[in-house]
């Protein structure tokens, strides 16, 4: 699951440890969790992070929310990227004013593809597990649309808690879940904060250019140093940068990069650790079953001997908790989430 910082460049709504528990109350028996900068980079990475680390603890499939409910569908989308019909197709789109995505989307449509955003994001999964040499076994789940034919996703019910309401975005939460994100001492996030603070480095802070943050390539930092000083707050600031060859995903995390010192070497190496989360008493044992080939941290003495590129992507975690800690509201100490333990159930 991703820590603090999610894959649309935002801080999450509820704390790690809290969607943890919630995980684990809805019948999870183990959480693990995608570090930061993974957990808030494009699909690739994002993919390539989650897959590496659920490997190490020894899965032996995927399981995935999917539109279509059916895995095929990712895996024709997964196998299409690799054919030189469509990386001819790409190229047609090289220099146009579409963005990568975009250009990408419509080089599968070419081909006779169209994969809902889920199906997408798993033929990356695909991909990645392919790379490490390891044939998973993919199933999807389909989703359930309302009655009106569409998903309630899980950005409409975040607009439904941001919006100040209780009672419609706990009606779309599982029963299960909800005492996780009631009790006392629950973390949340606020992206309008994490917002002002970008903006503000933008404004005093950011270099002229940066060399190697990774996502900030091809004019993307410039803009953002371009809008803050055009704009006068968080909010219009990210709607100056904005235009049609950039997401606002691409541009939240590009930005979100840059504050942190995240460069392409950190997303294309794979996670040398990861943080326990929530464990049932299933979850405990698959623990000590673990062969070894993934170091799962529980508190902050067991990254002492991390050295070399694990102790620079500890750093870079720290670093996003840190900033989350700075969005909550009200905002907590830099060091809250190195205080904080899993959530351990004691008769899973």
């Amino acid at each position: 699951m991703s820590g603090n910082f999610t894959q649309r460049g935002e801080c999450a709504t509820y704390d790690k440890y809290a969607r943890a528990e919630a995980a684990l109350r809805c019948g999870a028996d183990l959480v693990l969790e995608l570090p930061f900068p993974w957990s808030s980079a494009g699909a690739e990475f994002f993919a390539l992070g989650g897959v590496s680390v659920a490997l190490g603890a020894g899965a032996a499939g995927f399981v995935y929310g999917s539109e279509s409910g059916d895995a095929s569908v990712a895996g024709h989308v997964s196998l299409a990227r690799s054919t030189d019909e469509y990386r001819a197709v790409l190229d047609r789109f090289d220099g146009d004013s579409v963005g990568a995505a975009a250009a990408h989307a419509a080089a599968l449509k070419k081909m006779g593809l169209d994969p809902g955003p889920n199906d997408k994001l798993a033929s990356f999964y695909m991909d990645a597990a392919r790379n490490m040499g390891f044939p998973a076994d993919f199933r999807a789940v389909k989703r359930i649309p309302t009655d009106s034919g569409r998903h309630v996703s899980a950005s409409d019910i975040r607009r439904l808690i941001r919006s100040g309401g209780r009672e419609e975005p706990e009606r779309l939460i599982a029963p299960e879940a909800l005492p996780a994100y009631q009790k006392e001492g629950v973390l949340s996030g606020n992206v309008r904060k994490l917002d002002e603070i970008i903006f503000t480095y933008f404004r005093l802070f950011a270099p002229e250019t940066a060399e190697g943050v990774f996502d900030a390539g091809g004019g993307v930092y410039e803009r953002l140093c371009r809008a803050a000083r055009d704009a006068g707050s968080g909010e219009e600031f990210f709607r100056l940068a904005a235009n049609k060859k950039y997401t606002n995903a691409r541009l939240r995390r590009a930005a979100l990069f840059s504050v942190l010192g995240v460069g392409r070497k950190d997303v294309s190496a794979l996670p040398e650790f990861t943080f326990l989360l929530a464990a049932g008493e299933k979850g405990r044992k698959i623990l000590s079953e673990m062969d070894g080939n993934l170091c799962v941290l529980t508190k902050p003495s067991d990254a002492s001997g991390l050295d070399g590129t694990a102790k620079r992507q500890y750093g870079l975690s720290c670093r996003a908790d840190e900033l989350f800690a700075a969005c909550c509201d009200p905002a907590v100490p830099a060091g809250e989430f190195l205080k904080r333990t899993p959530y351990i159930e004691k008769n899973g």
